[in-house]
């Protein structure tokens, strides 16, 4: 997402979100940070991999694609803690920002807690090559505001390779930063409600200076989105929240 030459970015306020909806909905982790090109050490396989079986190449993404996740979180106040659970929608889209038209990839939130129901979302703005199926973010929508950043920005990660890590920080217009680190941690296995699928696991970092994330991502080039994502957020003034995201049902057919 967010590019260690510190460019500055356009804001557009598009609609007001509470902290706590911030909090609930977050930044797409998962796809930022997950959406290298060619995997380079694995030997290639054929048309269709399974989702159980590791992919060497990132998907290419179609308007017709959708994720649908299950979503639980906690959020911790002084002793008070309230659960959330609900179920998030992700799809693609078009978007025409300052002229300029974007890939749109959209989280819409419905969740319920305490205080009833909700919805809320977020998005990010980006562009993939049809040919190395890399993919180049150019803004988000974070909080209701649309950000758009003066110089594109690629994934932290280029290979998935084990071992393989990324850092930088970028200096906001409003003077705010946000530091980011990740490391590929291993491949591994694992069953969501949606299936089994193999995947490429991250943790990684993002800090910001009103708020601290740790994240773990389980990624899948063949199905183009995390699989599963877990993360702890904690604000400067001591709220936090624990969510886990897993993948519930999808559209998307494997392709390598």
């Amino acid at each position: 997402m967010l590019c260690s030459r510190r460019p500055s970015v356009h804001s557009v306020s598009v609609r007001a979100f509470s902290v706590r909806a911030f909090l609930l909905t977050g930044f797409l982790t998962g796809f930022l940070t997950g959406c290298g090109g060619t995997h380079t050490s694995l030997p290639k396989s054929g048309p269709g991999t399974p989702f159980d079986q590791i992919g060497t190449r990132q998907r290419y993404l179609h308007d017709t694609d959708k994720w649908n996740y299950t979503f639980h979180a906690v959020l911790t106040t002084d002793d008070r803690e309230e659960i959330v659970t609900g179920e998030v929608q992700q799809l693609l889209d078009a978007a025409t920002i300052n002229g300029q038209t974007y890939r749109q990839l959209a989280q819409i939130f419905h969740l319920t807690g305490p205080s009833g129901t909700s919805l809320s979302g977020n998005a990010t703005y980006f562009r993939q090559d049809l040919n190395t199926r890399v993919i180049t973010n150019y803004g988000v929508n974070e909080s209701g505001t649309i950000r758009l950043f003066d110089q594109p920005q690629t994934s932290l990660l280029k290979t998935g390779e084990v071992g393989e890590n990324g850092s930088r920080t970028t200096v906001f217009s409003d003077g705010s930063t946000l530091e980011e680190t990740v490391t590929v941690v291993g491949n591994e296995l694992i069953t969501v409600p949606a299936g089994r699928f193999m995947t490429f696991k991250t943790t990684g970092t993002q800090r910001h200076s009103s708020r601290t994330t740790e994240y773990v991502n389980w990624y899948s080039r063949q199905l183009g989105s995390f699989v599963r994502s877990e993360d702890r957020t904690t604000l400067a003034n001591g709220q936090k929240v624990h969510r886990i995201m897993e993948l519930s049902s999808t559209n998307v057919v494997p392709e390598d």
